[in-house]
């Protein structure tokens, strides 16, 4: 039988190459390495990448101007409670994730699940964040739904916000408004001050502050992958701003007006003005700050970059 060979040009004398039988066996043996090597370094560059969140969720934390921040861990080991980790705020809060919030009994606490019934009933879903094993909650969007309610002493005394703030939130979902309204709330802080949502029918998120702004992003977010959405205040530049992904896509300049006054609590997922309304959440949340400063372009970006999946 005859034999078919890849010629290789040398100077060595003998065998002058490999037969296309050989070479095959070489490439299949070269894929399979290629397929087991491959989701082992992906799982390894993931879990560098989770790690290096850890240490700035850690450091922006502790930053002075930090009012709310839930970074969707449960390291304490308790399904029910989102934990405000903010040092920059004087008190020590949880937010209660439910679709029934009695703000009474817990003071400035708050649970996911209805309080005082079956734990399952009306709490979103826990499910793996930006990584695997990083936390975030999943949000059905239903009315009268799933939420995380803060406490209305978080409302009225920390989040009613006379200058500058900064609002984000990481953030997946493929559905834009099925009726083409507005509001499938990502944070707000009722329906009469500041609140970011997406846009109606066109898959935009939205940053509207009653007093100053109402803002839309020109990119879609509609897409099942995570995004970082942000929205700024600016006091002393009288500029409102939005951004996806750290890119700067609107900005709305010489504001002269103040932002509304709110008694209402902070909500995730919901406006707390509005729970019986269509304004839930599609999707996953995964991490959302408020703070009480304008963060500049090159911050957005610093934060989107450093914590992108």
């Amino acid at each position: 039988m005859k034999h078919l060979y890849v010629q290789v040009r040398s100077g060595v004398r003998g065998r002058a190459g490999f037969t296309l039988i050989e070479m095959l066996v070489v490439v299949t043996i070269i894929l399979v390495l290629v397929g087991l090597l491959v989701p082992t370094l992906d799982r390894a560059i993931q879990k560098a990448a989770y790690a290096a969140w850890t240490g700035f969720s850690k450091n922006i934390a502790t930053d002075p101007d930090m009012v709310l921040y839930y970074n969707f861990e449960r390291g304490d080991g308790n399904d029910h409670h989102l934990r405000n980790l903010a040092q920059g705020d004087p008190h020590s809060q949880y937010t209660y994730v439910s679709k029934d919030y009695h703000l009474d009994l817990y003071d400035n606490n708050a649970v996911i699940g209805t309080p005082g019934a079956d734990p399952s009933d009306g709490k979103p879903e826990w499910k793996d964040g930006r990584w695997a094993g990083k936390g975030a909650l999943h949000f059905d969007g239903a009315p009268s739904g799933q939420y995380a309610m803060g406490s209305d002493r978080i409302g009225q005394a920390h989040v009613n916000f006379a200058g500058s703030f900064t609002v984000g939130a990481w953030v997946r979902t493929d559905q834009a408004e099925p009726d083409g309204t507005d509001y499938n709330a990502i944070v707000t802080h009722g329906d009469n001050t500041w609140r970011m949502h997406l846009a109606g029918g066109g898959g935009q998120v939205k940053f509207d502050c009653n007093g100053l702004a109402y803002l839309q992003s020109n990119s879609r977010i509609d897409d099942g992958e995570w995004h970082f959405v942000t929205g700024v205040f600016d006091k002393a530049k009288k500029e409102q701003r939005i951004y996806v992904d750290g890119r700067l896509e609107n900005t709305a300049t010489g504001l002269t007006g103040d932002l509304s006054f709110s008694s209402k609590p902070v909500a995730v997922g919901q406006n707390s003005d509005a729970i019986s309304s269509d304004r839930g959440w599609r999707g996953s949340i995964d991490e959302v700050f408020v703070m009480k400063r304008a963060l500049d372009d090159a911050t957005v970006k610093d934060f989107y970059s450093s914590n992108a999946p």
